[in-house]
């Protein structure tokens, strides 16, 4: 960048500047672990964020292009409240509020306005899943940051040897919990799913779980 505004955080990393697009909340609401959440303006390249009560655990039971749902994970029991926010990269100029900040690029497109609501991220940690491993257990846990968490939805998703469609002979949980301390933990578990042929292990590889404020 030879030219045009950059705000940086205290750490030196970039907030705001004319190559990186912010991504804003196009959606928000509370809801219920096995209740369809309907995103009308479609769920590609979108993050989803979930806030859940200490002591409860939450994974994904569904995803398509416009909805997608939760499970209550194994030690959370019953179905409960919690919180979601969908994120996209905004590049359409909102409604002009009072006054604020507009950031375009150069092409003139919209990388920030302070008109959106943008998630801090506060922590992170990567994991693998393995491919073919029937076997494969392990946690992960990230120390709290201080608040009650919002939990990145995306990456809380199974991995399987499918026969074909969803007829999984094992499944691969990846199931977050928020511990009573505030720290977060993943916990990753391979299951016996029935007497399917293995043929494939899908939704393998590395992710990246996100904790924001």
């Amino acid at each position: 960048m030879s030219y045009g505004l950059q705000i940086q955080s205290s750490s030196g990393y970039v907030q705001i500047d004319e190559t990186y697009a912010n991504s804003g909340v196009i959606q928000s609401g509370t809801t219920t672990t096995g209740t369809r959440v309907s995103v009308p303006g479609g769920l590609d390249k979108c993050l989803v964020f979930v806030k859940i009560p200490y002591g409860k655990s939450i994974t994904r039971s569904y995803w398509s292009s416009t909805e997608f749902s939760t499970y209550p994970g194994h030690s959370s029991g019953a179905n409960y409240s919690y919180e979601y926010r969908v994120f996209k990269i905004l590049t359409q100029q909102p409604t002009l509020n009072g006054y604020g900040l507009y950031v375009f690029n150069k092409t003139s497109n919209l990388v920030f306005s302070s008109n959106y609501r943008y998630s801090r991220i506060a922590a992170a940690a990567n994991f693998v899943i393995p491919v073919n491993d029937t076997n494969y257990q392990t946690n992960i846990t990230i120390p709290s940051i201080g608040v009650q968490p919002w939990i990145l939805l995306n990456t809380l998703y199974t991995a399987g040897l499918a026969e074909s469609g969803s007829n999984f002979s094992y499944i691969m949980n990846v199931i977050a919990t928020l511990q009573s301390n505030g720290n977060v933990n993943a916990f990753i578990d391979v299951v016996s799913n029935g007497p399917y042929v293995n043929t494939s292990w899908v939704n393998d590889g590395s992710r990246t779980l996100l904790l924001a404020k």
